[in-house]
């Protein structure tokens, strides 16, 4: 029998501070990666950001296949508030079902 692959979600930059770009890597299995028939959801999955009022989704913008699934990362974008953060990686299945697969929690500082 082989096992699932776990999806994951990784903050790259070890230390964010308030304006530094940064990068997630995510680790994610086939059904993410479908496209969904919906037009809104083109490219799956996606990684949504918030920080202390602050909201953005993130796409994955190079991804390439590993055993079980796909590995991606985000690209850049930038980090405007200080505080803690969370950041959840998920999909939207053919029946317009919300999948959260992975979450991460970091702090960006001042």
């Amino acid at each position: 029998m082989i096992a699932a692959l776990v999806a994951a979600l990784t903050l790259n930059q070890p230390a964010p501070h308030v304006g530094d770009a940064v990068t997630f890597t995510a680790i994610y299995g086939q059904d993410a990666a479908r496209q969904a028939r919906q037009p809104q959801y083109p490219n799956q999955p996606t990684v949504q950001v918030n920080c202390d009022g602050y909201q953005d989704n993130e796409k994955i913008a190079d991804r390439s296949r590993i055993k079980g699934g796909w590995q991606g990362i985000t690209y850049p974008f930038m980090l405007p508030v200080a505080g803690q953060c969370a950041a959840a990686l998920y999909y939207f299945d053919v029946d317009n079902q919300l999948h959260v697969i992975a979450n991460a929690v970091f702090e960006v500082a001042p």
